[in-house]
């Protein structure tokens, strides 16, 4: 299990990992590099990229588990961690069945949906976080939400949406490098839908 995007585990991905637990399923909860209790700088980086790796380094560790029944390894996500859930499960054979909340499905379509007078300024911070790391510059920073004001989600809902699962006990800027904003737009995991095979 890991969370949505920008989201730590103790953001009440703990409440939803103790509830599978006393289901009888054994659960491994983590953070992504550069986020929560992981490791890696700069912090609050996301690199869609590095994190299906972070997925798939964690699937090969349980992997190796005998406490682990390897014919019944299933992959939970919300979110932008539901897109890489799906991914995951076209790609790999060892997965028994995947449970997705809200998967981010479709980044081209997402955007469509980005207020149009804010889509030109959100894209350039992208575009100079982005040429700016090439050169050893600091991030250039999004919040993650605000309500009608750039940033990656800039909806009312969505600022609601998660302030609710903020938990106050754990550092958290609400800001992301901005250059993520690209990788979402053309991250499309509803095309290897199709190659799913399992529940």
């Amino acid at each position: 299990m890991a969370h949505e995007f920008a989201a730590l585990r103790q953001f009440k991905l703990i409440q939803y990992a103790q509830k599978f637990a006393q289901a009888g399923y054994a659960v491994v909860l983590f953070d992504y590099r550069y986020w929560g209790g992981s490791t890696g700088k700069p912090r609050e980086l996301i690199s869609l990229k590095d994190q299906i790796e972070d997925w798939k380094t964690v699937i090969q560790y349980i992997s190796s588990c005998k406490w682990v029944d390897q014919r019944r390894i299933v992959l939970w996500g919300t979110g932008l961690s539901g897109g890489y859930v799906l991914n995951l499960a076209s790609e790999l054979k060892n997965i028994s069945s995947i449970m997705v909340q809200v998967p981010f499905v479709d980044g081209a379509e997402t955007a469509k949906i980005y207020p149009i007078q804010q889509l030109p300024k959100a894209l350039k911070l992208s575009s100079q976080d982005y040429m700016g790391a090439k050169v050893g510059l600091n991030p250039r920073t999004l919040p993650v939400v605000a309500q009608q004001q750039l940033s990656f989600f800039p909806t009312s809902d969505s600022y609601q949406g998660y302030l609710s699962i903020v938990n106050p006990d754990y550092y958290w800027s609400g800001e992301v490098a901005a250059r993520a904003l690209f990788q979402l737009i053309r991250y499309r995991p509803i095309q290897s839908v199709r190659d799913i095979s399992i529940p």
